[in-house]
């Protein structure tokens, strides 16, 4: 999954929770799973987290040192 351009991950990231939440068997041979699954999940944890900066006030470079300066980020999340 690193490396995933954005839309691939958005989409990878929509069939996985509609098979999860819907069960669609159509869907089963194109969701993550195992340890995919936990990189993808961490993955959105840290965006959300990014995000949540960028809403309270903080500005491309602040959150860009903030992943620098985080091993968060840089290991688990591979950004």
């Amino acid at each position: 999954m690193s490396g995933e351009k954005r839309p691939q991950m958005i989409d990878r990231i929509v069939k996985t929770r509609n098979y999860l939440t819907h069960y669609d068997s159509k869907l089963e041979q194109e969701t993550v799973k195992g340890e995919a699954l936990k990189f993808m999940c961490r993955k959105m944890n840290a965006l959300f987290r990014l995000h949540f900066l960028k809403i309270i006030g903080f500005n491309e470079q602040e959150i860009d040192n903030i992943v620098d300066k985080c091993s968060y980020f840089k290991s688990e999340c591979n950004l």
